[in-house]
């Protein structure tokens, strides 16, 4: 894990984000005495975006993983965009979640997926404007 959080920190400083040692960082949750599991975690939007999606959009994927990396793009998107405080955003995070991991094969019978978004309804809330964005005052 050490080795991976150094060579993110180092693509960081290429891309020239310095300074993230308090964004990129390993946890530890003891599970018994002889084994522990360890966590790396990214907190910095800017990060991600500029190292962290760049690194695995380079990659070669040869499994249903590239299609949850897919959502989790997206659903970064949305919150860039600050959508996830929107009832429409929320519920597109709710529908992206609801198939991502084990929800994405089709030989999981007990699961029951409402799949009602579209790519377009998907597409036309994510082109919309950001929930961010300062809108000046309209006169009539």
């Amino acid at each position: 894990m050490e080795a991976i959080k150094s060579l993110f920190i180092n693509l960081a400083k290429v891309k020239d984000l310095s300074n993230l040692e308090g964004f990129v960082y390993i946890t530890s949750a003891n599970i018994t005495a002889l084994e522990a599991n360890y966590v790396l975690s990214i907190k910095n939007n800017d990060f991600i975006e500029k190292v962290l999606i760049p690194f695995f959009d380079s990659m070669t994927w040869h499994s249903k993983k590239e299609l949850d990396y897919l959502d989790w793009k997206t659903i970064f998107k949305i919150k860039e965009l600050g959508l996830h405080y929107t009832k429409d955003g929320k519920d597109l995070i709710d529908f992206i979640l609801s198939k991502m991991n084990n929800n994405r094969l089709s030989t999981n019978e007990s699961l029951k997926v409402d799949r009602t978004f579209t790519s377009s309804e998907i597409e036309m809330i994510l082109s919309g404007p950001s929930n961010y964005e300062k809108q000046e005052d309209v006169e009539s």
